[in-house]
C-alpha cells in the first residue's frame, strides 16, 4: 500500500467516525449545563475540540479547523473563567456542534457547500460578539508583546484571537471574517508581510482586511499595493502606537 493510499484511508476513517466525536462533544456540553464537575468537564470539552481541530488540519479539512478554532475562542473568552454555563452559552456551543455535524455530512456525501458553511459560521460568531469587532493576532509569541496586544485590543472593545502560525492564520482568514489583522513580521512559517500580501492578492474573504504589521525593523521595501495599513515597531512606544493604529482602523 502506498503512502497516498494509507493517508486516503485514514482521511476516510476520520470523517466516517466524525459523528462519534461530535456526540462526545455534545455529551460534555450537556454535562456542563448540569454543572457536574464543571472544570474537569470544561477541560475535557476543550481537549476534544482541540484534537478534532488538529486532526482536521492534518487531513486538509480546513473548514472544520476554522469552526473548531472559533469554538476554542468562544470557550476561552466567554466560559473559561466561570464555574457555570448559562443557557446562552450552552446553545452557542451546541450551534458549533450542529455546524460541525452538517460539515462532516457534506464532506462524507461529497455535497459540501463551503460558502454556506462559512455563512453559518459567521452568524454564530456575530451572536457572540455583542457588537464588538474581531481581531486576529498572528505570531506575537513574546509574552510581553502578547500581553500588550491583548490588553490594547480588549480596552478598545475587540475580541482578539491568537494563533502562532502564519499558515494557521491563512486558513482561518480564508473561512472566517475578521475586522482587524495584527501580525508579526517574524513568523517562522509564513511571515507577516507574506501573509498580508497573500491576502491582498487572493481576492477572497478578508482580502482587504485592515492590517497592522509588528516588526523590529520598520525600514521595509514593500510595494505600495501590498502595504499594511500600519507598521508598529517593537520599542518603548509599542503600546501607544498599537493603540493608535487599532483606533485608526476601528474609527474609520
Amino acid at each position: 500500500m502506498s503512502t497516498e493510499d494509507l493517508l486516503s484511508q485514514l482521511k476516510d476513517a476520520y470523517i466516517t467516525t466524525f459523528p462519534n466525536q461530535t456526540s462526545k462533544m455534545e455529551a460534555l456540553i450537556l454535562e456542563m449545563e448540569k454543572g457536574n464537575d464543571y472544570q474537569s468537564t470544561f477541560e475535557a470539552l476543550y481537549r476534544q475540540v482541540h484534537n478534532i481541530k488538529g486532526s482536521a488540519g492534518a487531513f486538509g479539512f480546513t473548514i472544520i479547523s476554522s469552526i473548531c478554532h472559533q469554538m476554542e475562542d468562544y470557550l476561552t473568552n466567554n466560559i473559561h473563567h466561570t464555574d457555570t454555563s448559562n443557557s446562552a452559552h450552552i446553545n452557542h456551543l451546541l450551534a458549533y456542534v450542529d455546524l460541525l455535524t452538517d460539515t462532516s455530512e457534506g464532506i462524507l456525501q461529497e455535497s459540501i457547500d463551503i460558502t454556506t458553511i462559512e455563512a453559518k459560521l459567521e452568524v454564530i460568531s456575530q451572536k457572540s460578539l455583542a457588537n464588538s469587532k474581531k481581531c486576529l493576532c498572528v505570531g506575537v509569541s513574546d509574552s510581553l508583546y502578547h500581553k500588550i496586544v491583548q490588553q490594547v485590543s480588549q480596552s478598545l472593545g475587540l475580541q482578539c484571537s491568537f494563533v502562532t502560525s502564519g499558515m494557521t492564520a491563512m486558513e482561518r482568514l480564508l473561512h472566517e471574517h475578521f475586522d482587524v489583522l495584527v501580525c508579526s513580521r517574524e513568523n517562522t512559517d509564513l511571515n507577516g508581510f507574506t501573509l498580508i500580501a497573500a491576502l491582498r492578492l487572493n481576492k477572497r474573504k478578508n482580502s482587504q482586511i485592515p492590517s497592522i504589521l509588528i516588526t523590529s525593523n520598520p525600514d521595509l521595501a514593500i510595494p505600495e499595493d501590498l502595504q499594511p495599513d500600519f507598521i508598529v515597531k517593537k520599542d518603548k512606544d509599542f503600546a501607544t502606537e498599537l493603540s493608535q493604529s487599532i483606533e485608526g482602523i476601528v474609527n474609520r
